[in-house]
């Protein structure tokens, strides 16, 4: 993903009111329920070439007719680029997001070759949430809360730990960097400030270090208009 505006800082579904906005308000269920789990994923899609792209997540991962949603969308009001038609939302943050969820337990090395065989993805994340926030300095705060769950983040380092082939159940990263691209709207904060914002929690939850170029783990934040989705690079290199 190419952006004027990504920078990277060292370190569910959308739901709305009928009349108002609710910020940072909803996040990912991740686990089924106590004995039957799945890991979600997130495929990154240029966005205009959606239904190839869950026709082949579909095959790839053997997913029934609805498996593979498409969340994060701006409603119209946010879209502020008037070019832009037919809900195709301008800037490396626009770029369509495919969730879906495969069987866990499962082969991990089976788990790891269909991810990596998918043809028509950007990147794959292991989302961490996917929250509306404001415009201005509470925006900031919103994208703080979002990642600060600690309850929401066992399945996203399960999911990194298998499909990177980082080690045994329980490995943790020992140090990680927030990358953020931005785009939609004048955000009344900056894209290196948002990284900042959404790494300085995740290094205060988790106690990581933080590292430009060793870093084990990526936290990624897509922020189109008021629409954040936070996740981890689990496949399609580093953005």
């Amino acid at each position: 993903l190419a952006s004027q505006k990504k920078k990277t800082f060292a370190t569910t579904a959308r739901t709305r009111a009928p009349a108002a906005r609710l910020f940072c308000t909803a996040k990912f269920m991740l686990w089924a329920s106590d004995t039957t789990s799945t890991l979600p994923l997130v495929a990154l899609v240029t966005a205009g070439l959606e239904d190839p792209a869950i026709e082949e997540i579909r095959g790839c991962f053997g997913l029934a007719p609805g498996g593979v949603q498409l969340i994060g969308v701006p409603p119209p009001e946010d879209n502020r680029t008037p070019e832009a038609q037919g809900g195709i939302f301008a800037g490396a943050s626009g770029v369509s997001k495919l969730r879906f969820e495969v069987p866990w337990p499962a082969d991990e090395a089976a788990l790891r070759r269909s991810v990596r065989s998918l043809k028509g993805a950007q990147g794959v994340l292991a989302p961490i949430a996917l929250a509306t926030v404001r415009f201005g300095e509470q925006g900031l705060l919103d994208a703080r809360a979002a990642v600060s769950d600690r309850a929401l983040w066992p399945p996203v380092l399960e999911a990194w730990r298998v499909l990177t082939e980082r080690g045994p159940p329980g490995t943790a990263p020992r140090s990680f960097r927030c990358s953020c691209v931005r785009d939609g709207g004048e955000h009344g904060y900056t894209s290196v400030q948002l990284a900042a914002a959404v790494g300085g929690a995740v290094q205060t939850l988790h106690g990581w270090a933080p590292s430009m170029k060793e870093h084990e783990l990526e936290v990624v934040a897509l922020l189109c208009a008021h629409e954040l989705l936070v996740g981890v690079t689990v496949g399609g290199g580093s953005f």
